[in-house]
């Protein structure tokens, strides 16, 4: 079996019969009943794999943002994010210190654009703001969770997610190659 976890986690012959034994109950299925039941078992696969892919970096030792110290490995912490198809995100990063500064964060969050305190991904929190630029918030949450399968509304960091990633487009704040795809 491969090392490469999308080959090892699609080629999971689990997965197909599944979806198969889902098929034979179901006859009459339509076809967009048979892709949502597909995108149903992919979605935590999906995660499963981003997981690892994500956090698949090189420990590069790193300087103190505060005061340029060399930072000092000092464990890991998970954080569990929502990924389209409402999958749990979980991952597991390093989390150094400075010893000059006690500075503790995790460099890994800032390299992968996640939001501080959200819930969602920041592809996620991306989507949510689009579409609320063009509908009131309360739709572009249904819109989200259409098209995800992600429910935002009435998460505790659904509007906070919002707020901030809306700020970061209104102040400029957004990186170079996130704003060249709004153009």
């Amino acid at each position: 079996m491969t090392d490469d976890p999308v080959v090892r986690v699609l080629a999971d012959p689990a997965l197909t019969a599944d979806l198969r034994a889902w098929r034979r109950a179901h006859p009459d299925a339509t076809l967009s009943e048979i892709e949502h039941a597909l995108d149903a078992r992919l979605a935590p696969v999906r995660a499963t794999v981003l997981a690892e892919v994500a956090a698949d970096v090189p420990d590069d030792g790193g300087r103190c943002p505060e005061c340029g110290g060399r930072l000092r490995p000092r464990g890991t912490r998970a954080r569990t994010l929502r990924t389209a198809g409402d999958a749990e995100l979980a991952l597991t990063r390093p989390y150094p210190t400075c010893p000059a500064c006690r500075t503790e964060l995790s460099p890994l969050d800032e390299r992968l654009g996640l939001l501080p305190g959200s819930l969602l991904t920041p592809w996620l929190a991306e989507s949510l703001v689009r579409l609320g630029a063009s509908v009131p918030f309360v739709h572009a949450a249904d819109l989200v969770a259409h098209f995800t399968g992600v429910r935002v509304l009435g998460s505790s960091t659904a509007v906070p997610t919002h707020n901030r990633m809306a700020e970061r487009v209104v102040d400029c704040r957004l990186p170079a190659e996130l704003a060249a795809r709004y153009h």
